[in-house]
């Protein structure tokens, strides 16, 4: 390959990855306890506080299939989240959601990971592992919705908002 044709590969690839991020991006989480109440079919239930991501929990629920009708908020938080530079979300005594912004495109949507570590005990010893973790492309009009941990009663949903 000669010089100019590894200008245009440098060139392709950083405009894919996107612009490097130099101010902190505004992020809010949502951490919601799902459960099964038997309500009537089709009938979803959500508590005070997730108006701005019911819509798309909604969606999420019915996309996957879920057998899950009552949604009350569990955490949330607003922040400015630092480029490169991981930030503590929180969700309760045995998860905590951590995002990191990484990037944004020429569309506006942010690169960032978002993991979420589980504590446990064993033996009067605690221990962290990630429970998730995951590097995804958000939108500022449309949430990353994770989901899939379990609660003591329940199941875990979270939405991950983004902003400028």
């Amino acid at each position: 390959m000669n010089l100019a044709g590894l200008a245009v590969a440098v060139l392709v690839h950083t405009t894919a990855a996107g612009d490097a991020l130099t101010e902190p991006v505004a992020v809010e989480w949502f951490a919601v306890q799902a459960t099964h109440e038997d309500r009537d079919r089709g009938v979803m239930q959500f508590g005070d506080g997730l108006d701005a991501v019911r819509h798309s929990i909604e969606k999420f629920v019915e996309k996957k299939r879920l057998d899950l009708d009552t949604f009350a908020r569990i955490a949330h938080k607003k922040t400015d989240a630092s480029p490169n530079t991981e930030t503590k979300l929180g969700i309760n005594s045995r998860y905590t959601a951590f995002v990191m912004p990484l990037t944004r495109d020429d569309r506006g949507r942010v690169r960032l990971t978002f993991r979420i570590e589980e504590t446990s005990e064993r033996d009067g010893k605690k221990t962290t592992r990630d429970a998730l973790n995951t590097t995804s492309s958000v939108a500022e009009d449309s949430p990353l919705l994770v989901g899939g941990l379990k609660l003591e009663s329940g199941h875990l949903i979270g939405a991950l908002l983004v902003g400028k």
